[in-house]
């Protein structure tokens, strides 16, 4: 997404569904957990001493110069349900920002120091360790409603993107903190970005799309028992929401 968003990826972690499958293979990176069924959460990681989150940063780069725009967002948080104790491959969706949907109030994002959203659109991320070093995952974008891909819409006089569909991004590092928390890093590069065109996009009025999106931040990510679920609505929009039990442990391989 230079664009910044600040949710630790796309960093990780609002919040839907997650939902993990067992792979096989000679080398793969897995999540240990305390419970089965569990629900995952993440959250950006907090700055010490402050009341505040670490930002996470979408970054896209003009294609012929150095110029770099950012998307920022405040907050990102995750949420979604596992099958198995041992897992190495994970699909989350994620909520960034606060926005409602009306730019006359705070949205919690800024791309290029303009108020935006971050639309989801059904897209989710996948989290794949075959084939990863310990503690390493690759991520897809999948899952989006069919026609639409993550929208960066913006207020008036901003540039909007879109980011589509695209496997195999690089990548996440998952590093423990105690028994029960992981400190997930993102550094995605190679992201596929549509920008819609106009005078602050970084390649001018005409729309482009490239390979020239990255993004970086981290998520605290824990572990609880499957206590149920429970429907709830916002921004207008209903979804199934896990409920957390006692934590548990969660460590990556």
């Amino acid at each position: 997404m230079t664009t910044s968003i600040k949710v630790s990826f796309f960093t990780i972690i609002a919040i839907a569904g997650l939902s993990v499958a067992m792979t096989s293979t000679a080398q793969a990176s897995k999540l240990d957990l305390g419970a089965q069924p569990a629900v995952l959460t993440g959250h950006s990681e907090p700055i010490a001493g402050q009341e505040r989150f670490q930002e996470h940063f979408f970054s896209i780069q003009n294609t012929a110069t150095t110029i770099i725009l950012q998307s920022k967002c405040d907050t990102a948080s995750f949420e979604g349900t596992t099958q198995g104790q041992t897992i190495e491959e994970a699909t989350v969706t994620a909520t960034y920002g606060t926005g409602k949907g009306v730019f006359t109030e705070p949205q919690g994002c800024t791309f290029g120091g303009i108020k935006a959203q971050i639309l989801m659109n059904g897209c989710k991320y996948t989290l794949t360790g075959a084939g990863q070093a310990a503690g390493t995952f690759l991520v897809d974008i999948t899952g989006c409603t069919e026609g639409k891909q993550i929208e960066l819409k913006v207020a008036a006089g901003g540039c909007g993107l879109n980011v589509p569909a695209q496997n195999g991004l690089s990548h996440l590092v998952g590093k423990q903190l105690t028994t029960q928390e992981l400190t997930v890093e993102a550094t995605l590069s190679g992201i596929k970005v549509q920008q819609s065109g106009g005078a602050s996009c970084p390649d001018g009025v005409t729309a482009h799309t490239g390979t020239n999106g990255s993004f970086s931040g981290n998520t605290i990510v824990k572990a609880f028992q499957d206590a149920g679920t429970k429907q709830v609505t916002k921004h207008g929009h209903q979804y199934t929401e896990h409920l957390c039990g006692t934590q548990v442990t969660i460590q990556a391989t």
